[in-house]
């Protein structure tokens, strides 16, 4: 009987340590956890795919011209996101989206966050253009920079495309799979691709179109694809060597 009661005591200690271990980061407001996340030692990088559904929703309805490139975990608090375009995210371990007041803290991308804008509040020229230049296509979501560029994501029949226009509406670009500004590098022509790139490709991924290419600042090079499975983003170093695929 004396065993029983010590196990169900350790037990029950057990529960109190795991309780409070798991509730010790809701008494941090979010600047505070973030930046715990932000500084945390042991942080391990995961898959996206191990982002709760409400923190990968969010990063698809807000940045949606570009895409995940790393994810880390800190257990029992969160997760740091490192978008493409450098953009970093800080979401509760439970997919919550941090809401930061003392963002400069944490730094930011060089492209700029930019605000959400509705597709019905766009400027009537943008939605002009789009009507007139892209039959049967879908506006489904916008964003201003804040250099006042917009963004613009459609729909067509042959797939998602990025719209660019600078701040008054004129149209500037058409864009496949992700659009970055210059300030992290420059678009190339896939042709400019070493060949170590464009061979692995070949061999990977059949009957893959490369759509574009981009050189970060870094050396590091990212290239949209298409294929039978839709839209894949593949990011290699400066020697050509794949480093993650993307959605």
């Amino acid at each position: 009987m004396k065993n029983w009661k010590f196990l169900f005591v350790a037990l029950f200690g057990m529960g109190l340590l795991f309780s409070a271990c798991n509730k010790a980061d809701d008494v941090l407001d979010d600047d505070d956890l973030a930046f715990a996340i932000a500084t945390a030692e042991d942080k391990e990088v995961v898959e996206p795919e191990e982002l709760p559904l409400d923190a990968r929703n969010h990063i698809e309805e807000n940045y949606f011209e570009t895409y995940i490139e790393i994810v880390h975990r800190v257990r029992d608090m969160g997760f740091e996101v490192i978008l493409g375009d450098e953009e970093v995210l800080y979401f509760h371990r439970n997919g919550r989206p941090l809401n930061l007041v003392r963002r400069h803290m944490l730094g930011r991308g060089p492209c700029g966050r930019g605000e959400m804008v509705r597709p019905e509040d766009l400027p009537d020229v943008i939605k002009d253009y789009v009507a007139q230049n892209y039959a049967d296509a879908e506006i489904k979501r916008a964003k201003q920079k804040p250099g006042g560029n917009y963004i613009v994501l459609i729909t067509t029949v042959d797939g998602r495309l990025l719209l660019i226009f600078d701040a008054d509406g004129n149209f500037l670009e058409e864009a496949t799979h992700f659009h970055h500004c210059r300030p992290l590098g420059h678009h190339i022509d896939p042709a400019e691709l070493p060949d170590v790139i464009t061979t692995f490709i070949e061999e990977n991924y059949v009957d893959a179109e490369i759509k574009i290419a981009f050189k970060k600042i870094n050396g590091w090079y990212v290239v949209g694809i298409t294929t039978a499975d839709g839209r894949k983003i593949l990011v290699f170093d400066a020697d050509g060597n794949l480093l993650f695929e993307r959605p």
